[in-house]
């Protein structure tokens, strides 16, 4: 049986299950960006990933002006939605080179399952190099410099074979789901997540089970 997804961010409205072809939103977040001006010290809604959310789109991934934190996919209530480009860290600029830790990374994938994601896909898992060293330049037309060959990405496993410490952190939460991945899934999140901008906030979310036949 196929999948269909489609991407999910962007304010992106997809069709209801009801409404046709069922569609799997693929949706995305990441801790920081190396495509943000040199003068901002963190993206303005990189706040919002690392809390279970009902919002269903990467707020980080184009013009802020432009995005609404309350902007949630037509599908969101009616459908599972999975993951293609958890930041699994960050590329660099020569502008801006965020460092996005270990901890960033593994909360952020934490809190995407809390939410509802029943597939997790990352950019990147592991870092590469471009030989050609044809990547991003001013120079060629292109909005931002980056390095001409390194693509590490501060991946889990690095451009060169390095195992980093979210490798570690993200093996565990894969455990947990190749083991109860299939109990998971089909569950629906209830989310009460915390102030974005205050880390001392209680975040949570749960799957209600059903009540009893003939309970309120």
């Amino acid at each position: 049986m196929p999948l269909w997804t489609a991407t999910g961010w962007g304010r992106t409205l997809l069709p209801r299950r009801d409404q046709g072809l069922p569609l799997l939103p693929v949706c995305s977040g990441y801790a920081d960006g190396f495509w943000a001006d040199s003068s901002v010290e963190q993206l303005p809604f990189a706040a919002a990933h690392f809390h279970y959310e009902e919002v269903r789109d990467d707020l980080d991934d184009g013009q802020p002006s432009e995005i609404q934190p309350s902007a949630v996919l037509a599908s969101a209530a009616d459908a599972p939605f999975i993951t293609c480009e958890l930041g699994g860290g960050m590329h660099v600029a020569y502008h801006r080179r965020p460092l996005v830790t270990a901890e960033d990374v593994a909360a952020l994938a934490l809190a995407t399952v809390g939410s509802g994601s029943v597939w997790q896909g990352y950019y990147m898992y592991a870092g590469g190099s471009t030989p050609d060293g044809d990547q991003e330049s001013q120079e060629a037309g292109q909005p931002q410099d980056v390095p001409r060959i390194s693509y590490d990405f501060g991946a889990p496993l690095g451009e060169h074979a390095t195992v980093r410490a979210h490798h570690g952190m993200l093996r565990r939460q894969h455990l947990w789901l190749a083991a109860e991945g299939s109990r998971l899934a089909p569950m629906r999140s209830t989310v009460g997540s915390g102030v974005a901008d205050d880390p001392r906030s209680l975040r949570w979310a749960c799957a209600p089970t059903a009540s009893p036949a003939g309970s309120s």
